[in-house]
């Protein structure tokens, strides 16, 4: 899979797609990124706002029920080892990972958490960086 790019300037194009126009005029075409981001097949999920007695067996077993799931991941700070309050989710299957996440909101001990696809850091940095010229 090629991984799409977006910068500033006239026309950028992927597989015959226009994916930017203009970033000067801050014009973004959302449609574009939610139209890829729809073609990005992927096991794994982003679960926020979980709390911060969150522990990954709680992910997995939650889970678990929509699906097998592979293991789960907590992000802690890298000085302190904090937790940040998200993690993430690795299904076995992407049937089960997109059926997930089209549910979008949970309740994981006792506060909702939301659910997205877990994109590769360049395509969110990309999509982020559109979205602020807009």
């Amino acid at each position: 899979m090629q991984t799409a790019h977006v910068y500033t300037g006239s026309k950028r194009r992927h597989d015959g797609v226009v994916l930017s126009h203009n970033y000067n005029d801050s014009t973004v075409n959302q449609a574009v990124y939610e139209q890829l981001q729809a073609l990005i097949r992927t096991k794994k999920i982003f679960v926020g706002g979980l709390p911060q007695n969150t522990k990954e067996e709680d992910l997995v077993n939650f889970f678990s029920q929509y699906g097998a799931v592979d293991h789960a991941d907590l992000i802690r700070e890298k000085e302190n080892g904090r937790f940040r309050g998200f993690g993430f989710v690795y299904f076995m299957s992407e049937v089960t990972a997109e059926r997930v996440i089209h549910q979008k909101y949970f309740w994981i001990n006792d506060k909702k958490v939301e659910v997205k696809k877990a994109l590769p850091k360049e395509v969110l940095e990309n999509q982020n960086a559109a979205l602020q010229a807009g």
